[in-house]
């Protein structure tokens, strides 16, 4: 939403910063809503409350508080996107924000080229029998799309709500059992000879904040590393920092 169109009672509902602020210019739109509902230049009855409230928002917005909500507007479409997440990691190219059913990547324009080229490795994927789509089909994102921001771009996927990120079971102290470590080893072995043999691709993306597993179906989904994929044969041209 345009936050310099919003009315005095708009603004004054709003609970969260993620509503009011994009998180990529936040300071800048908060220079902006002050000279414009300053008591001293606007004479809504409720432009103090108004003042006071935006300042409110703005403070939480300074100190990370963004009610779980990230905004971004596409360039191409105009639309403006909101998108709740539980959680939000850095990754090798910029913030990865994880929802209940989706995943999105927050990509600076430094990194955009890698990222579309994610996006493509991703539409690229082919199955060469029915029975490898069967069987693979499921370590592949589906739902993919690919948005440019004033500040680079966005990619956002399907995660199902029994996906779980790997880093974050790491960071939660949980301890494998040999069972566990047995069927993700063994699906994250698969997926590379999937993507090598009936890809042609090498796979240099992976990671612990790239991994989902389903501990349900007991399986693997890999939503990140992407943009480190290269044909067999060819230069790399990127590869995580770590």
């Amino acid at each position: 939403m345009d936050a310099l169109v919003l009315t005095a009672d708009q603004i004054l509902s709003i609970k969260y910063p993620g509503r009011l602020f994009d998180q990529n210019s936040f300071k800048e739109q908060h220079q902006k809503l002050c000279r414009l509902w300053h008591p001293d230049r606007n004479y809504d009855p409720n432009a103090s409350k108004v003042m006071a409230h935006i300042n409110v928002l703005y403070s939480q917005a300074e100190l990370g508080q963004w009610g779980n909500v990230f905004n971004f507007k596409d360039i191409d479409s105009s639309k403006e996107y909101t998108f709740k997440y539980r959680k939000v990691l850095l990754v090798d190219i910029g913030e990865m924000y994880i929802g209940e059913q989706m995943v999105l990547f927050n990509v600076k324009k430094g990194d955009a080229d890698l990222v579309e080229r994610g996006f493509n490795a991703i539409r690229a994927v082919r199955y060469p029998s029915r029975m490898l789509e069967e069987n693979f089909k499921r370590f592949v994102p589906r739902d993919v799309h690919l948005y440019k921001t004033e500040t680079g771009m966005v990619l956002t996927m399907y995660k199902g709500p029994h996906q779980i990120c790997l880093k974050d079971i790491v960071d939660s102290g949980f301890v494998f059992q040999p069972g566990h470590l047995s069927w993700i080893l063994t699906g994250l072995y698969n997926f590379i000879l999937f993507m090598q043999q009936a890809q042609n691709k090498m796979f240099g993306g992976l990671s612990l904040d790239s991994i989902f597993i389903n501990t349900k179906m007991r399986g693997i989904h890999i939503l990140g590393g992407w943009w480190y994929s290269a044909n067999l044969g060819q230069s790399i041209d990127a590869l995580p920092e770590w």
